[in-house]
Order: C-alpha cells, then sequence, then structure tokens
C-alpha cells in the first residue's frame, strides 16, 4: 500500500455537502389563498425619518416605486429607478434605493457587481431556481427581458454602496405574534399577543419600522465551522462572532466550498516522507492534524500508513 499523508486545513472538512430537503414553512412564509390587503383609503402614508408622502397608488407602481430618502443613496440608474416597462420592475421595488431590500428579497449592498451580473444570468440561462416552485419565477422574467449593460449599470450602482447594519437579532423563546401577508411578507399582528418561536427563524417588522430577526439558540454551540453550522440554527450567531475562510455555493447541488474571507480554496498536499514535510512546514505540526494519536514525525518513522494499522 501506497504510505502517504495529506496535510490540510480540508482534513477537517466534507468535500461535499447533502442536498438539503424541503426548505421549513417558515423560511418561505406563504399568505393565505384568501388573504385581502385592507382596501385603499386613499390617504397619504408616512414613513418614520422621511418628509416624503405617497398613496397607496404610489407605493404599489412597479416602475416608479416611491424613493422615501433621496439624500441617502447616490442617483439610480433608469433600471433601478423604473425598471424597463412593461415586463421588468424597478429594481428598488423589492430591493430598495439602499440594495438592502425586503425580507423576501436579497440584500444588494456593497455586493461585487460582477457577482451580481453573474447572479441574473444564472436566472436567466436557468441555472439559478428557487427551492420552491414559482418563488423565482419574477426573477427569470425580469433577467430574460435585458441586456448585459443595463444589468451592469444596476450591478455597479449596488455595488457602490457601503453596506451597514440591516438586521437586529434578537434570541428568544417567544416573539410577537404575527401573519403572513401582502408579498408573502411577516407583519406583526396588532396588539401586543406572543407566541412561542419554536425552531423557527422569524424576520418581521415587530418594532414597527425596525427589521427585526427572531430566532432561538436551544443547543450549546457544536462547533465554529461555518460548513457544519450550514443547516443548523448556530449559523446566524456565528456568523456575528467571526468572518470564516469558506462558504459554501448554496445555489449549486451538490453544495460546492468557495473562499470568503479566503483568498483561496486551500489545495491539498500529498506528502511522502518526513523530509518533505519538513520542507514544507518547517517541522512544525499544524493544529490541523493535531487530532492523530501519534505525532506527525512519528507517523512517517514508524511506516506512515501501516502505523496506523
Amino acid at each position: 500500500m501506497r504510505n502517504w499523508f495529506c496535510a490540510s486545513m480540508l482534513l477537517l472538512l466534507p468535500a461535499v455537502a447533502i442536498a438539503a430537503d424541503a426548505p421549513p414553512d417558515w423560511a418561505y412564509p406563504v399568505a393565505p389563498a384568501n388573504f385581502q390587503p385592507p382596501p385603499d383609503n386613499g390617504q397619504p402614508k408616512h414613513v418614520a425619518g422621511s418628509t416624503k408622502t405617497f398613496t397607496e397608488k404610489d407605493i404599489n407602481d412597479s416602475t416608479n416605486p416611491p424613493d422615501w430618502f433621496p439624500d441617502e443613496h447616490p442617483p439610480m440608474p433608469q433600471l433601478v429607478a423604473h425598471g424597463k416597462a412593461p415586463v421588468v420592475h424597478a429594481c428598488d421595488q423589492c430591493h430598495l434605493t439602499t440594495g438592502r431590500g425586503h425580507p423576501e428579497s436579497g440584500n444588494l449592498a456593497g455586493l461585487p457587481a460582477g457577482y451580481i451580473q453573474e447572479q441574473i444570468a444564472e436566472f436567466r440561462n436557468g441555472s439559478r431556481k428557487s427551492s420552491l416552485a414559482g418563488r423565482s419565477a419574477n426573477m427569470i422574467m425580469f433577467a430574460s427581458a435585458l441586456t448585459d449593460e443595463e444589468v451592469k449599470e444596476a450591478a455597479q450602482y449596488f455595488a457602490s454602496i457601503k453596506p451597514a447594519v440591516w438586521n437586529k437579532v434578537v434570541e428568544t423563546t417567544t416573539v410577537p405574534k404575527t401573519y403572513v401577508g401582502e408579498g408573502n411578507m411577516r407583519f406583526a399582528s396588532e396588539g401586543n399577543a406572543k407566541e412561542p418561536i419554536g425552531r423557527r427563524i422569524i424576520k418581521a417588522d415587530a418594532d414597527r419600522g425596525k427589521n427585526v430577526l427572531y430566532s432561538v439558540f436551544a443547543d450549546r454551540p457544536k462547533h465554529l465551522d461555518p460548513v457544519q453550522s450550514y443547516t443548523s440554527d448556530e449559523a446566524v450567531f456565528t456568523r456575528q462572532v467571526y468572518e470564516p475562510p469558506l462558504q459554501y455555493h448554496y445555489l449549486k447541488r451538490p453544495y460546492e466550498l468557495i473562499p470568503l474571507t479566503a483568498e483561496a480554496i486551500p489545495a491539498p498536499r500529498l506528502v511522502t516522507s518526513w523530509a518533505q514535510y519538513e520542507r514544507w512546514y518547517g517541522g512544525y505540526t499544524p493544529r490541523s492534524v493535531s487530532f492523530l494519536p501519534w505525532s506527525v514525525q512519528g507517523f512517517f518513522q514508524n511506516g506512515g500508513a501501516a502505523a496506523a494499522q
């Protein structure tokens, strides 16, 4: 048997992840089939901190949505502010002028322009689809009606916006009672009623004007490895403690590891002798192999893989 030893951080990480099951209901809320939004009373609407007023009709205009804070963002390209009639809605209707987005829409602020362009191309060619049928239908339709230059202008706009804290995370066992309504978004019910959070993660405007992400951390932390935490309820907390080096490309199946803060995916090295190990690592025993029940040097001196028998 050929003796070999692979010294790499990848020893601690799975090569691929198993495709996820159907997402939980709380992650993709759907308004009841009989839901009816309150009737438009024609009165002007207000938003805290803004001097602007708009009617319900103004707010629902998909090619000219309201700009509540025109002084808080750079000039918007045509596509962002007004879309491309009659098919494409204005980007800021869902992603907002700041790019931070409604709860059902992605946060685009500060993302690389090339990444945004790539995702639109993925929608266009059918490679990117929602886990639930129909959830990505609008973006697929919009992407198919746009030119590369139009997408580039919008992507550069959102990439130019500095990211900011948009959500407040609250760990709790009870949350304000909510309902799923217009736009498949979750809204706080009237009054101060509470309900158990269970095993859900809920994002709601329960504090009237603030984005609040409610979660429960019922178990002790098992690890800080974002790969192992990917499908657990702890990632939302560990991501606030540190920025991991690697992440999953969660749009691919099976999931693929890609760099996050790391410059590249660590490459495994085939080590066949102690002398070769010393040349590469200077005799240092990395933490990534310290779990072995024998020393690295002894591993080679005693016959490598045979020592493990």
